[in-house]
């Protein structure tokens, strides 16, 4: 339901449905920092930003650079670990690199 007010008129347990969409929220957040991690989870989701905004002013171009950023942090990252630091875990080569790429970004005219 999208309306809490059609919702509540046609019979539906409000507090119910919410506590199922959190629970429902918390359990993908928890699934997903189980398996990426945290410090992978939270660096893929600020510093490719901060690098976007560092490089536009408008929101098409933002979104085009931070998710260029992005992908460009974990290929390259993959690549460090897969062929440098086997031994090693990659989330930490991945957040370094996009770290790389922001202060790179701190270089580029600010448009």
């Amino acid at each position: 339901m999208f309306s809490p007010e059609l919702a509540a008129a046609t019979g539906i347990n409000l507090n119910r449905l919410n506590l199922l969409f959190l629970l429902s929220f918390s359990l993908t957040v928890l699934i997903g920092l189980r398996f990426m991690g945290a410090l992978l989870a939270g660096a893929l989701i600020i510093v490719p930003a901060a690098t976007g905004r560092r490089l536009s002013n408008s929101i098409g171009v933002f979104l085009l650079a931070s998710t260029l950023a992005s992908v460009l942090a974990v290929g390259i990252g993959f690549l460090i670990n897969t062929y440098v630091f086997r031994s090693l875990s990659i989330a930490p080569t991945i957040v370094i690199v996009s770290v790389l790429l922001f202060c790179l970004s701190l270089f580029w005219p600010k448009t």
